[in-house]
């Protein structure tokens, strides 16, 4: 984590992604990034945060493609993007 030794706080990251040819010249990518780090040192109570993901990829020929990414992220405690006083979503 991001903090000096004497604040140390665990954090936990998951990653998960599954890569599926839907035919010959489309593909699909889904992600989902989940993660949680303890809100002080010692505390059993965490903050989290999670980012699904898609990206859809079309073959247009043997050397070119086009793809498209939609994603979404909620760091409402500000764990991974720096506080904003809000959260990030």
């Amino acid at each position: 984590n991001d903090f000096p030794d004497d604040e140390r706080r665990m954090r936990y990251f998951h990653g998960l992604y599954a890569i599926l040819a839907l035919s010959d010249r489309w593909g699909l990518t889904l992600g989902l990034d989940t993660g949680s780090q303890q809100e002080a040192k010692g505390s059993s109570a965490t903050d989290w945060w999670v980012n699904p993901q898609a990206v859809l990829r079309y073959q247009v020929s043997d050397r070119v493609s086009v793809a498209g990414r939609v994603e979404y992220y909620d760091d409402r405690n500000g764990v991974i993007v720096s506080p904003t006083g809000a959260g990030f979503r």
